[in-house]
């Protein structure tokens, strides 16, 4: 019966309704067609899907990105990257991707980090020469480092599913969000030289000095967030306050917040915690109805029976993400599908943190990917440029993304080593 559940659910997604919508249709369908369950529990669970203090982190991380985006910071940001980088070939694509790295720190929103580069930085490319297809490919593809390194949405999510340490997810996705930055300057670096993009600027410690005056304190928010959780400050719930309390703080210093500004602020981080939160609720409901009819182990005996290699459910994972990534939302993915992989992964020895990280990468890539990428919409939409001039210059920087993908999968003990060296085992 969970089949055709599942099957409903998938349906109703591909006809236009939304997530938590087909979740629920599913949900109910399934419960009417067992007489052994109430329809009270659908309230239980929705309730219990959202009454957990680590989720209460989401609604504040959420609004520190707005207080960011609106309060200056971001252009105090990019001043600082193009002084660091903006003598590189391609300079002003370099500044995009060490921008995208760096406001990943303080948001941990793809779609956030996304619309605010192509509305600031994507018309000063194009001024410099820069086809417009070509920005926006790089501001996609790099914006996708959001949900990678702390503070991530995404990873507080997992680790609420999953019941692990929120601080050990949030750690393990630095290396990774390097890693991928890394390999994107690459990229960009051998098209600007094949095309002959410039520079914006040759280096200049003065230049330097006052880009990192004005950005100085921007960049201490994610030392807030980190370092007060590996101190022990408080917990990364309580981080959250704290980083939304500093970035007010900071848009009334450098006067680019009013009082005027707080309603449309906090009614737009309110819409967007609504919309992520009844996702979690739905889901919490669907993995409920998978629980009662023993999905998670009707999966895994099916895995033991074919495999007995860790390595080989790991591909057919990362194969599995990466494919429905091109469908559906990844939070909704990670709600919806880790309750019923975690027992797979730990029956075959997988780290859950290794594979926390691997999950989110491979969910991120399908928000750059037709039909359903978030963030390829959003850029295309401001900057209006069509999906087959964007798909086309994105490709070089999908296979920069896969191979930070390949590179993480190969290497977990690299993923794990930095929570376990400043959190411990």
């Amino acid at each position: 019966m969970a089949i055709i559940m599942f099957g409903i659910m998938i349906l109703l997604i591909f006809t236009g309704a939304p997530v938590f919508v087909a979740m629920g249709i599913g949900c109910v369908i399934f419960i009417l067609t067992q007489d052994s369950i109430s329809m009270v529990g659908i309230a239980n669970q929705l309730f219990r899907g959202v009454n957990s203090f680590t989720l209460m982190a989401v609604p504040f991380y959420l609004l520190t990105g707005e207080l960011m985006n609106s309060g200056g910071t971001t252009r105090r940001i990019m001043n600082l990257a193009q002084a660091v980088v903006g003598q590189f070939r391609g300079g002003l694509a370099h500044v995009n991707i060490l921008s995208s790295t760096v406001m990943a720190g303080m948001s941990g929103s793809a779609s956030a980090d996304a619309a605010t580069t192509s509305v600031i930085l994507i018309p000063e490319m194009v001024e410099k020469g820069y086809p417009k297809p070509f920005a926006a490919a790089v501001t996609a593809c790099s914006a996708v480092i959001g949900p990678v390194i702390p503070p991530s949405i995404n990873m507080l999510i997992y680790a609420s599913v999953a019941s692990v340490s929120v601080g050990k997810m949030f750690v393990a996705g630095l290396l990774p969000g390097v890693v991928i930055c890394f390999y994107e300057m690459i990229v960009t670096w051998f098209i600007s030289k094949k095309r002959g993009y410039g520079v914006v600027t040759k280096f200049s410690w003065s230049n330097f000095l006052h880009a990192l005056k004005e950005g100085f304190l921007p960049l201490l928010t994610p030392i807030i967030i980190m370092g007060g959780i590996l101190f022990g400050w408080y917990t990364p719930t309580e981080a959250s306050v704290a980083a939304a309390v500093y970035a007010g703080i900071l848009g009334f210093v450098y006067k680019e917040i009013t009082i005027k500004d707080i309603p449309g602020i906090i009614l737009r981080t309110t819409s967007l915690t609504a919309t992520t939160m009844i996702i979690v609720a739905a889901s919490n409901v669907m993995g409920w109805v998978a629980a009662l009819d023993s999905i998670p182990q009707k999966i895994l005996s099916v895995f033991l029976m074919t495999t007995d290699s860790a390595a080989m459910v790991m591909a057919v994972l990362i194969l599995f993400y990466l494919l429905i990534g091109l469908f559906m939302d990844g939070v909704a993915i990670t709600l919806l599908t880790v309750p019923i992989v975690l027992p797979l992964i730990n029956s075959y020895g997988i780290n859950p943190i290794y594979f926390g990280v691997v999950m989110v990468v491979a969910l991120m890539i399908g928000q750059i990917t037709p039909p359903v990428g978030m963030v390829m919409y959003i850029t295309t939409s401001i900057t209006k440029v069509s999906l087959a001039d964007f798909m086309r210059e994105a490709a070089p920087y999908f296979l920069a993304l896969f191979a930070a993908l390949i590179t993480m999968a190969l290497f977990p003990d690299a993923v794990v080593w930095l929570p376990n060296l400043l959190i411990g085992i």
